[in-house]
């Protein structure tokens, strides 16, 4: 009798021995969520990545079939209809409905939610993702296009070819990143170039910042551009600033681009390439590299 309760005995945990247990699973767990995190973090980021390498080989696509890259001042279709640069290259992100249904949309029709321009990350479209993609009647998008670069059209300002990119197609970008919504209450829309503080672009301004988009302002005065200057020449941001990096929603401005990744904004590039600017890039850097035909030395980055 005595032997089997002492069996009994050494067969139990003691509180002590269990609370190391606990401690050494709550040890783990917290060496463990941290580590899945940056995992789901880095597959979101990926994903942005994916995106804007879609739109890059479409605007390559795009440039081969029209000569030409689309323009963010509007591409016109055969029913005479004007829309801006990421309604012209759904039909190479492989959303040929889309852009049908874009193109012969009534006023009052429902938008397409596109998800390729849509970062997974974008904290303006998962709270509220009936707001974030149906702005009335207009698509938005997580992406927007750099209007140094993409401007006019074959009517205006003559059309964005490669001949314009004195800097080269690999030193200039093409599209940054930007919240999708709520960004100071103005969407990131890409149906139409409406009012400038709609539209799917940033370094908006020059070098026509006297085409005025919304009534009684200049581009310019919304948007921070390119002021260069010197010899050799450097671009510095109009208002000292690059891009805002994981800002609050509430606290996103429309007037420069800014990520959801906090390592610092992905950056398409008039090559096709895709690459990370850092969040503490210097600024002439920055602006030089939004610039086509400037002709700074960015030098590494």
């Amino acid at each position: 009798m005595i032997r089997r309760e002492t069996r009994l005995k050494a067969s139990g945990f003691t509180l002590i021995e269990l609370l190391v247990v606990i401690a050494i699973i709550a040890v783990l767990v917290g060496l463990l969520l941290p580590a899945v995190q940056k995992v789901r973090e880095a597959a979101a980021r990926s994903q942005c990545q994916n995106n804007l390498k879609q739109i890059g080989l479409a605007l390559h696509h795009f440039e081969g079939a029209h000569g030409r890259f689309p323009s963010i001042d509007g591409d016109v279709f055969s029913n005479g209809k004007t829309v801006g640069l990421f309604v012209s290259t759904l039909p190479y992100v492989d959303e040929p409905n889309a852009f049908r249904e874009f193109i012969d949309k009534r006023p009052d029709a429902a938008t397409p939610t596109i998800r390729t321009y849509l970062c997974p990350v974008d904290p303006s479209v998962g709270a509220q993702t009936t707001i974030a993609l149906f702005i009335g009647t207009r698509g938005v998008s997580s992406y927007v296009a750099n209007a140094q670069a993409l401007y006019g059209t074959p009517q205006r300002y003559g059309p964005p070819a490669v001949a314009r990119f004195a800097d080269g197609l690999s030193s200039t970008i093409a599209c940054g990143e930007r919240y999708a919504s709520d960004c100071g209450n103005n969407a990131t829309q890409i149906f139409m170039y409406v009012a400038a503080s709609t539209r799917a672009v940033f370094a908006d301004g020059g070098p026509y910042s006297d085409y005025p988009r919304t009534p009684g302002r200049r581009p310019s005065q919304l948007y921070d551009i390119p002021v260069t200057s010197g010899s050799p020449p450097v671009s510095r941001g109009s208002r000292g600033r690059t891009f805002l990096v994981a800002p609050r929603v509430e606290e996103c401005d429309y007037r420069v681009a800014n990520t959801p990744h906090r390592s610092g904004m992905q950056a398409l590039f008039l090559d096709g390439s895709v690459r990370s600017l850092a969040a503490n890039i210097a600024e002439t850097t920055y602006w030089g590299l939004v610039t086509p035909d400037a002709g700074e030395v960015v030098g590494d980055y």
